[in-house]
């Protein structure tokens, strides 16, 4: 008898052959599979094992490595229309992971849920790959407007200059005052240089004349 040499696994298969031959040995290739471990061309095992005591001449079967197993390939799941966390859960059912998060204003998708992904819904992705999702803030607000003085003008006339500024006249409010003309404005609020939303209403004071 003969011992199986030592040493053998995670050789070169024709290492491995080459030993086997010089005790006597035959080498019986079994079909390759993969490994995580052991580098693609090398034996990842071989029986009998290492240091066995065999009949000259018999079979030794050695395994080779192909390397890693390629990632399992999944479909890509629709996640627009869900919340970011819905989204999440989703992709990670499917072995997949949320990658990066955007956002950007709609008027048609709700705030909060996805408007889009990449990749797309029903596309082939490596397992445990990353889907990039775009979420939605909602409308897009209006700009604001810088509220333009109105102070000595009369109502009618704060109407039209609020009016060109896409704002209205709100409130009016009478008190006497020394120094300004019966009829035209002595204050308003919100003051003057204030930004607010466009339609935003400007209350105002209007002068009696002494009192």
């Amino acid at each position: 008898s003969v011992m199986v040499p030592d040493g053998l696994a995670g050789q070169t298969a024709s290492f491995v052959e080459a030993k086997l031959r010089e005790v006597g040995l035959n080498p019986n290739r079994q079909p390759d599979t993969y490994s995580s471990t052991v580098a693609e061309g090398n034996v990842i095992s071989v029986d009998p094992a290492s240091g066995t005591p065999v009949q000259k001449g018999s079979a030794v079967k050695y395994v080779v490595s192909k390397g890693p197993a390629p990632p399992k390939v999944v479909t890509v799941p629709d996640v627009t229309g869900l919340s970011v966390g819905d989204a999440s859960s989703k992709l990670s059912q499917a072995g997949l992971a949320l990658g990066s998060t955007s956002e950007k204003y709609s008027d048609s998708v709700p705030s909060g849920e996805i408007i889009s992904q990449n990749p797309a819904a029903g596309s082939q992705a490596n397992q445990g790959s990353s889907v990039n999702v775009v979420a939605s803030k909602g409308p897009q607000p209006s700009p604001q407007v810088t509220v333009p003085s109105v102070q000595g003008q009369t109502a009618g006339q704060a109407a039209a200059t609020l009016g060109a500024a896409g704002l209205a006249l709100g409130n009016i409010t009478k008190q006497p005052s020394l120094s300004v003309p019966v009829g035209h404005i002595i204050s308003q609020n919100p003051a003057a240089g204030t930004k607010v939303d466009p339609g935003s209403s400007v209350d105002v004071v209007v002068s009696t004349g002494p009192d």
